[in-house]
C-alpha cells in the first residue's frame, strides 16, 4: 500500500532574505535546527545535497538541488530513511522562495 502526504505551509520570517538564506545553507547553521546536521553541497544546480551529523559524520538523508537562485529560491530534493522511523523511505521536496515584505 503505498501512502502519500503533501503538506504545503508558508512562513514570515522577521530576518533580511540574506540571514534566512545562510540559515539554509550554512552547515554551522543547519546543524542548531536540524538535530545537529550539517547540509553539506556546494548549492548549484544538480549538485548532491547531503545530511551528515556533525558529531558522527553518518550520512541520515541524501538528494539534489533541482534549482538555485541565491538569497531568492531553493528546491532541493532530498530521499532518504529516517533515522526515528527505521525502514521507511522519505520522499521530499523542499521549495522555498525568500521575498522582501
Amino acid at each position: 500500500m503505498e501512502n502519500k502526504l503533501t503538506v504545503t505551509d508558508s512562513v514570515t520570517i522577521d530576518a533580511t532574505p540574506s540571514r534566512v538564506w545562510d540559515t539554509l545553507v550554512n552547515p554551522s547553521m543547519t546543524r542548531k535546527y536540524m538535530f545537529d546536521c550539517e547540509a553539506v553541497s556546494d548549492w548549484k544546480p544538480g549538485s548532491g545535497l547531503i545530511w551528515k551529523g556533525a558529531t558522527d559524520g553518518k550520512v541520515y538523508v541524501t538528494g539534489n538541488v533541482v534549482e538555485i537562485e541565491n538569497e531568492r529560491l531553493l528546491m532541493k530534493f532530498q530521499t532518504g530513511t529516517s533515522v526515528q522511523l527505521p525502514g521507511v523511505a522519505a520522499l521530499i521536496c523542499a521549495s522555498m522562495s525568500l521575498t522582501r515584505n
